[in-house]
């Protein structure tokens, strides 16, 4: 099995992001971006939460970026978008700014530390989703995440703080063993779809909500259960010789550190095939290498071709693919 089934204690290195930042300010703020967002602004704008995850669709119903919404007060909105969506993001809301009275720009002060310390807030993704007890250490809500000044961060988190680069690497071996995709690398802009990248997963599309940019698609989708492939975690072996996720996060933590090198990744898609029948099993997007003969990725995996658990596909040179059943998927 590839889930632990004891819960052990580990305490994940603090890690410091450099996300993209976007500023949304001005009179009509909650209401512009109402009309854009998948998740319900009003979930802000009603103090029931001050930060939501959420997805920006192209007309199409296609993602643009998935991000995290921060209330600021007095009509103030922080989004928080992955590295590298910050300007297609940018230009997508202004294009739909129309007659509101809002203001749209680049924010550089800030940084996201990811921490199990509970500095900050819990990680809004799966925050509807029960998680049993053994699983608490192995999924991402476990983790905080800290929007603050960057200004702030030497002195909020004097050690045990990694670097950005080594940060990505190890949040992104963690995330992955936990099923949560991010980014444009794995959530393809213009190209994925919401509920393909598991946004209703992670609790960041409403279906009670009026239009919104997109909407019409992903509704329909939902309501007519055409989910046919999923965004999955897989890990990628020369043997398909099982492995141990809680392992995998505390070497890799220990490599990080001891070596101050981060892990090589893989952008590159790749063709699964499923063994026994040599038909499509989907698709990898983004790996990382752990070691000669383990990475572990995200995939858009047909959902028909999927053995939990079992090295059932095949890269097309030949090496074992396992999709990992993340501990909130639903139970069949």
């Amino acid at each position: 099995m590839f889930r632990s089934v004891s819960r052990r204690c580990f305490m994940v290195p603090s890690m410091l992001m450099k996300p993209s930042m976007l500023r949304v300010q001005g009179e009509d703020t909650y209401a512009m971006l109402q009309g854009m967002a998948t998740n319900d602004i009003r979930i802000l704008e009603n103090k029931e939460s001050q930060h939501i995850y959420t997805g920006f669709l192209t007309g199409k119903g296609r993602m643009v970026s998935d991000a995290f919404l921060h209330d600021m007060g007095d009509k103030d909105i922080l989004i928080e978008a992955p590295a590298g969506n910050g300007e297609v993001l940018r230009s997508h809301l202004q294009a739909h700014i129309l007659q509101s009275k809002v203001t749209i720009t680049e924010e550089t002060g800030f940084s996201v530390v990811v921490n199990s310390s509970e500095k900050g807030f819990a990680d809004p993704r799966l925050s509807g989703v029960s998680v049993s007890e053994d699983d608490m250490d192995f999924v991402l809500p476990n983790l905080y995440r800290d929007c603050i000044p960057s200004a702030e961060v030497k002195e909020k988190y004097p050690d045990n703080l990694l670097s950005v680069e080594l940060s990505q690497s190890l949040y992104t071996v963690y995330r992955m063993l936990s099923g949560i995709a991010e980014g444009p690398k794995e959530i393809l802009p213009t190209r994925a779809l919401p509920l393909e990248s598991n946004l209703d997963f992670y609790d960041g599309v409403s279906f009670k909500k009026g239009c919104y940019v997109g909407q019409e698609l992903t509704a329909r989708t939902y309501h007519r259960g055409m989910t046919r492939k999923r965004l999955l975690p897989v890990v990628i072996t020369n043997d398909g010789t099982p492995i141990d996720c809680y392992n995998v996060i505390s070497d890799t933590a220990d490599l990080l550190v001891s070596t101050n090198t981060p892990l090589v990744t893989s952008d590159e898609a790749a063709e699964l095939t499923a063994a026994e029948s040599k038909s499509s099993g989907g698709k990898l997007f983004h790996s990382i290498k752990l070691t000669d003969s383990l990475s572990v990725g995200m995939g858009l995996i047909r959902l028909d071709q999927v053995v939990w658990d079992h090295p059932s596909l095949r890269t097309e040179d030949g090496k074992f693919v396992t999709v990992i059943p993340p501990s909130w998927w639903p139970e069949e």
